[in-house]
């Protein structure tokens, strides 16, 4: 994987965790599972060969422990995201909860990507970030 590709991955995901990041209104815990959803969603539509090249990345940095820092970034940014929206809900732990949440989230995307399900944000998304939400 060559310096751009590696710096592009990295980039996957910023400017949008950063807007959802930087436009949140206080809502109800609904909304917020909404609004992760979408937002994990969305991308995930938006751009599938993203989406896959992010996988990708997280292989070669296994393979290569000094492109770990790129790796950090993204997912900083992400847990960042994430803790907002468990802080708002009332979480007693949002950074700890987001970087478990963000675990998650990765597993079911990977999933949905290797084998995409019919209603994926409905039957599998929401449930699983609800679980996170008091």
């Amino acid at each position: 994987m060559n310096k751009e590709t590696r710096r592009g991955v990295a980039a996957i995901g910023r400017p949008a965790s950063r807007a959802l990041f930087d436009q949140l209104p206080d809502v109800a815990v609904p909304q917020r599972i909404t609004r992760l959803a979408g937002y994990v969603t969305g991308t995930l539509a938006s751009d599938r060969e993203s989406g896959v090249a992010r996988y990708e990345f997280f292989l070669e940095v296994a393979r290569r422990p000094h492109l770990r820092a790129s790796l950090d970034e993204w997912g900083a940014t992400q847990r960042a995201a994430f803790a907002v929206e468990l802080r708002g809900a009332g979480s007693p732990n949002p950074e700890a909860e987001a970087a478990d949440l963000l675990t998650l989230v990765n597993g079911l995307i990977l999933e949905q990507l290797a084998l995409p399900a019919d209603g994926f944000e409905t039957t599998h998304l929401r449930p699983a970030i609800a679980r996170f939400f008091p």
